[in-house]
């Protein structure tokens, strides 16, 4: 409840954050800014409930065959999508991350193997704290390294030397999906 409550917030105060960019945007008429803005406010509110909360929920085996299936039609409405990139260009990106998010929050929700309703608990969030920092921390400095390596890539051979390496940040992605689908299951349990 109190995991539920913090993500929830947390998104929230995001989600308003970047609308109030998105309006500004808006009324000065740059309408791509702003599309870009609103969907990414959305999508913040998306990462700190749905990624954050709802994935974490997910425990045991029989969840993982759930949480995998989410994964699988979330990734299908992205790939179907890609007829929105192409008829709408950048707002049919914006369309097509909405859309997967959408269908990822959604089902993660109705799925969900925990049915409690968001309360605050400074001392279970005090709890979730002190279990929870070391554990997200590793996983942050895991992604800092990805974003070292191309940083030190685009540095070094330009533009043309980074598109050829993001193939090799893809490929990895591909291999690691197997690993990255027990880590959501595994994660939540330690």
């Amino acid at each position: 409840s109190a995991a539920q409550a913090w993500g929830l917030a947390v998104g929230g105060i995001v989600c308003i954050a970047l609308l109030i960019v998105a309006g500004w945007y808006l009324a000065q008429g740059k309408f791509w800014q702003a599309a870009g803005w609103a969907t990414n406010a959305v999508l913040g509110l998306s990462l700190f409930y749905s990624t954050h909360y709802l994935e974490n929920t997910f425990r045991t085996s029989h969840d993982f065959a759930r949480l995998s299936l989410v994964g699988v039609v979330e990734n299908a409405a992205a790939l179907l999508m890609l007829g929105a990139v192409a008829v709408l260009n950048f707002y049919g990106l914006c369309v097509r991350a909405l859309v997967a998010a959408g269908v990822s929050t959604l089902l993660l929700y109705l799925w969900r193997p925990l049915r409690v309703k968001p309360k605050w608990s400074l001392v279970h969030l005090k709890h979730l704290l002190i279990i929870g920092a070391p554990i997200f921390a590793v996983g942050k400095l895991f992604a800092w390294w990805t974003l070292i390596n191309s940083t030190l890539v685009l540095k070094m051979v330009g533009t043309e030397g980074m598109g050829l390496y993001s193939m090799v940040l893809i490929a990895g992605s591909t291999l690691e999906l197997l690993p990255a689908a027990m880590t959501q299951v595994v994660y939540p349990r330690m």
